[in-house]
Formats: structure tokens, sequence, C-alpha cells
């Protein structure tokens, strides 16, 4: 079950942050308590003070971090959850170890902010001692795979899996994109999940 919030200024109605944060932490422990298996993701982002209000093609440099660190600190014990670090990125996102990239880059076009890329998200959630599996997304809404293993990023805990969605809109929705992306990974390295599951289901098994 895939959670997404964790907000870090008042909501709507007037629930304070706190109260916020305490009904997921709820949800999440109904969730473990029915055998089911939490995943917490960053959804929506912004840099500075602008509201988050949609999803960017990449997590910002301002928040993303924070977000993780306060999450991570709340459930590092829990190991029924896994920390999305970012959902579906839609685009260029970070190739995912950044290894190009200089502290507060912003390396794509059409980004004007500062952004952190998934070898800061992961280093930021092993810094806090957290040792839950990290699902970590590729490109074009994480559906592009082609690239991940050649930009793993490092951890610490080598406990991370390549996030793979499927959508109707994405181009990797055949049997042959299959087994050239996703087939190359390593066993018990791949998350799937989308919206076009039954063709997907049946190729895996």
């Amino acid at each position: 079950m895939r959670i997404a919030g964790w907000e870090s200024m008042s909501t709507a109605g007037g629930t304070t942050a706190l109260r916020y944060r305490q009904a997921i932490v709820n949800y999440v422990n109904l969730l473990n308590s029915t055998g089911l298996i939490a995943i917490l993701d960053l959804h929506w982002n912004a840099p500075g003070s602008t509201q988050a209000r949609s999803q960017q093609i990449m997590p910002d440099a301002d928040h993303a971090p924070a977000f993780w660190t306060s999450v991570a600190n709340t459930f590092k014990n829990n190991s029924s959850t896994i920390f999305d670090c970012t959902r579906t990125p839609p685009e260029q996102l970070v190739l995912l170890a950044e290894r190009q990239l200089s502290a507060g880059a912003n390396p794509c076009s059409g980004v004007n902010f500062a952004v952190a890329g998934m070898q800061t998200l992961v280093n930021t959630v092993r810094n806090t001692g957290a040792q839950n599996i990290l699902d970590l997304g590729g490109l074009a809404f994480a559906n592009d795979l082609s690239q991940w293993l050649q930009n793993e990023p490092n951890d610490s805990r080598h406990n991370v899996v390549a996030s793979f969605h499927l959508y109707n809109f994405n181009s990797c929705n055949n049997t042959t994109c299959w087994n050239n992306q996703v087939n190359p990974l390593p066993e018990g390295t791949c998350d799937y999940r989308g919206v076009r599951r039954e063709r997907l289901h049946a190729w895996v098994h």
C-alpha cells in the first residue's frame, strides 16, 4: 500500500502538521497489523517558500532531504515500511547516482531550482540509521530502467530495489522492452507497479 504525504505546515481545516503525521503513523500501523507493507513516498514537492501543489521533475534540495530525515527517523524501526525516495520521476530525474552533479546543481532543462539527487536522498535516509528497503525509480515515470544498473546509487546497507511502473502512456509496455530493460536486473531487485497489471504480472510470473 503506497502512502503519500507528510505535511510540513498546517493543512486545510486547521489540522496541524503533528496531527497529520500522527494520522499517517496510525494508518501505517493499521496496514501493518493486517499484514500489508506500507510504501512511503515523496509525492509532491516545491522549492523555497512555494507550496507543494504538484509533482516536480526532480526533488528539491530545499525540502526533500528534510522530508526524508523526518520520515526515516519516524519509521526506521518499522521493517514493514519501504521508502520510495521519489515517486515516478517524470523525465530526466538525476541519473540515479548523480555522479555528474555538483551540490545544489540544476542540470536539467526546465528546472529552475537546486535539486537533490537519488544519492543525496539515499545518504539522507541512511544517515538516520534507517535500514529500510529503498525503492528507486528509473526515468520516464519509473518506466525506463535502461540506465538503472550503471547509475545505481551507493547504499551502505545494500538494500535498494529498482522501481518499475507501467501506465497506459508508457513506452516500455511490451515483453521485448521488459526483456531488454528489466530482465538484466539481478533477481529480487525490482518492484513492479502500475495500472496495466495483467500482462506485466503474467510476464513476471
